[in-house]
């Protein structure tokens, strides 16, 4: 599944919950997370609790784009969309948090193919999901380990994500986020040991999962039908509609090893991580996918941090296709001087099809520059090249974006 990256990535500098540069370095957190792993949803810090244990607590995000966008077989054409993102927590002492997240978005081509747009538009079929709504135990009361269920995001891939590749723009990874699964699982923290030391500190999780077609992956306010073929994110799931993990059985599972200050490096996170998802309508084949990813984030001064990042990604069967393999790589570099950030992302994506004896090459390339004026907001603009199926494409992009507590 796909969904957009929402914030400009200086949160590439957070691919581990505990990376981050030196105390006087340029805040790295400075953009929210956002949907990532199951049990990381915008934690945040816990707020007071009341008398009897309960605290609740709120966030969220709203983003605006336009665009102009010149395929090589067709005219420019433009774009303005928005993207909201809420999150919200619900804690029961220290051991026990219920969690959700609901988006705002637009849901025709919602992924790398924007860059091809069929028509000019303004908020084109927006609707709001919900993306998560899970509940977390943490038996002992601390994150060493957690059991988590329910609406889930699992751990695999980074670039997709806020944690992900920098910049304004999609990029490959999209294309293979677990997004709107239903299932549970659990995350425990290594114990540092003279055998494991050299992984830093890190966790290993695993999860068991199907994807979401009950009423809960209802899309309301936009709702187009599955059979639209520019649509990314239709208005409902159905079991009909077929894909990777598209079951309604526990029979995909994701399993991710993640940390920070690998071999005692200061700063370099990574993530390792393995999936197999089932199928269900005839012809198709599990898919089986797995990547490496890994960022270093260093301060040069005390007003100036940067980090390169990189991701490979191989997939077999992929989305269920038989014969399709693919293989990924994406790179980028976040560098924050003061409150500017200039963000440079580069990725490939090769799909060799065995039956039908094509191998088809696409790449991509963006810049993106953003400045924040106030606290909480971020104005910025990018160029993005892509070259997809042997058409190339060029887009100027506009955007900004507004955090807030609820």
């Amino acid at each position: 599944m796909t969904v957009r990256k929402l914030l400009p990535a200086t949160a590439i500098f957070a691919l581990c919950s505990s990376t981050a540069a030196a105390d006087d370095a340029p805040d790295p957190y400075r953009f929210w997370p956002g949907i990532t792993i199951a049990h990381e949803v915008a934690p945040g810090p816990a707020p007071p609790q009341n008398s009897a244990g309960f605290s609740a607590s709120g966030e969220g995000d709203t983003f605006l784009q336009a665009e102009a966008t010149k395929p090589d077989n067709t005219t420019t054409k433009g774009t303005v969309y928005n993207e909201t993102n809420l999150y919200g927590h619900l804690n029961w002492s220290d051991w026990f948090t219920l969690n959700g997240a609901v988006k705002y978005e637009h849901q025709r081509f919602n992924n790398l193919e924007d860059y091809y747009p069929d028509r000019t538009s303004f908020m084109r079929s927006e609707g709001l999901t919900l993306r998560q709504l899970y509940a977390t135990l943490r038996p002992d009361g601390t994150e060493d380990f957690s059991l988590y269920a329910g609406k889930i995001h699992p751990h695999f891939g980074t670039a997709w994500s806020y944690n992900g590749g920098p910049g304004i723009f999609y990029n490959f990874g999209t294309d293979y986020e677990q997004d709107e699964m239903i299932g549970f699982g659990a995350d425990v923290e290594i114990p540092s040991t003279p055998a494991t030391s050299w992984l830093g500190t890190a966790h290993l999780s695993a999860e068991t999962f199907f994807l979401d077609t009950t009423a809960l992956s209802y899309s309301l306010l936009g709702h187009p039908p599955a059979t639209d073929m520019f649509v990314d994110r239709p208005g409902m799931f159905a079991l009909s509609q077929g894909s990777a993990a598209n079951t309604n059985n526990f029979d995909s599972v994701t399993t991710a090893l993640q940390g920070h200050d690998l071999l005692g490096t200061s700063g370099l996170a990574y993530q390792l991580s393995f999936t197999h998802e089932g199928v269900r309508l005839p012809g198709e084949k599990a898919q089986t996918g797995a990547t490496a990813a890994a960022a270093y984030t260093f301060t040069l001064d005390d007003n100036f941090t940067t980090a390169p990042f990189g991701e490979y990604a191989w997939i077999d069967n992929f989305n269920g296709q038989d014969g399709l393999t693919r293989n990924y790589g994406v790179i980028g570099l976040a560098t924050i001087r003061g409150k500017w950030e200039l963000d440079f992302v580069g990725g490939l994506r090769n799909s060799d099809d065995h039956i039908a004896n094509r191998d088809v090459w696409d790449y991509q390339s963006n810049v993106s520059l953003l400045y924040q004026p106030i606290d909480k907001l971020w104005l910025g603009g990018g160029f993005n090249h892509a070259r997809i199926n042997d058409v190339g494409s060029n887009t100027v992009g506009l955007m900004a974006l507004y955090q807030f507590t609820l």
